[in-house]
């Protein structure tokens, strides 16, 4: 039997343009145990509106929890919204088996502990990222509430929430969540793009108050760069561009990982200025098809002398005999004869 504070609480939440709130109010007064047949019983057909639920979906619950659970059960996204993030969750429950169960108790939390309007919890992450968003984000979300309580933040909706939260992260001493830059179909790296002296990564990067990238917290070690700026706002995906020098050094976080491997840095990119003729790989890959330093050195047009002055490091060939030892060792990139300084 419902006290009349929990009718009223149920008629406050049921929005009587869809409902009748008294026929749910019946419902739940004549049942300890309330089933799916509730979200239709009280419906106006006029007005009938996709709720999550359905046989599937929704498991039996005492008539406390429901009662409880009534502002998140029958809330309908205002005009405009994207979406219902419990009618999302719901889906996905069916179609992977998640547990819909487990994002009560954090719906809980934030609208009786936060206090929280509907509107926000449905809408805020939403509007950080430009798209609907109902699995770990929000439970990121819901961590990050708790420790504004542990540490009494106020600020439950910050302007860019994965700032907020790596910087609350970090004020608990907990490791904060690094950024990976997104991989780029068109891409000659599968990573970035170059235009002039700009190297552009795309992704979801977290900003300081100014604009700035806060790189601690990217998947990008970038060294000796005129600038690094970013156009991310908030939380939807953006570019991060490097303006590079003669000695740039750019490397990018788990970009070609295979399944199961470590964190990986990999280099993209490094300035002229830290290159170096590796003479090691020539005189490797010359041992490697079975020539002589003066087989190698008559094939190109060269002296013997000359050419042991490169596999020794005495000199470096030029550009014409760097093509016509490329060309005779079958080498098809650059890059296999070059070292980088670190």
């Amino acid at each position: 039997m419902l006290t009349e504070k929990e009718k009223d609480f149920v008629r406050a939440y049921i929005d009587p343009e869809h409902f009748e709130q008294e026929k749910v109010v019946d419902y739940l007064s004549l049942h300890e145990t309330v089933g799916w047949e509730v979200f239709r019983c009280g419906e106006k057909e006029q007005k009938r509106t996709y709720l999550p639920w359905d046989k599937d979906s929704f498991n039996p619950i005492p008539v406390q929890d429901f009662v409880r659970r009534i502002p998140f059960y029958f809330y309908i996204p205002g005009k405009g919204a994207c979406c219902d993030l419990i009618l999302l969750w719901a889906d996905e429950s069916k179609n992977l088996g998640a547990d819909v169960g487990k994002i009560f108790p954090v719906l809980e939390f934030m609208f009786y502990e936060c206090h929280l309007p509907l509107k926000t919890i449905f809408d805020y992450l939403t509007g950080q990222t430009g798209n609907i968003i109902y699995d770990t984000l929000f439970f990121q979300w819901h961590h990050y509430l708790q420790l504004c309580k542990k540490t009494g933040c106020t600020d439950y909706t910050p302007d860019c929430f994965i700032t907020a939260y790596n910087l609350m992260l970090e004020r608990c001493s907990m490791p904060p969540i690094v950024y990976e830059v997104s991989p780029m179909q068109d891409s000659p790296n599968y990573c970035s793009i170059r235009q002039g002296r700009d190297i552009s990564f795309q992704g979801v990067f977290p900003c300081d108050g100014d604009g700035n990238p806060v790189m601690r917290w990217i998947g990008l070690d970038v060294k000796e760069a005129e600038s690094v700026t970013c156009n991310c706002r908030k939380m939807k995906i953006g570019t991060l561009t490097v303006k590079i020098t003669p000695r740039t050094v750019i490397k990018v976080l788990n970009i070609y990982n295979r399944k199961g491997e470590e964190d990986i840095w990999w280099q993209v990119y490094a300035g002229p200025r830290r290159m170096s003729f590796n003479t090691l790989a020539l005189k490797n890959r010359r041992n490697s098809l079975g020539y002589t330093q003066k087989q190698v050195a008559d094939a190109i047009g060269s002296v013997v002398r000359t050419y042991q002055k490169w596999e020794g490091g005495d000199s470096t060939p030029d550009g014409y005999h760097l093509l016509r030892i490329m060309n005779w060792l079958d080498i098809s990139d650059v890059q296999d004869l070059i070292t980088y300084e670190e």
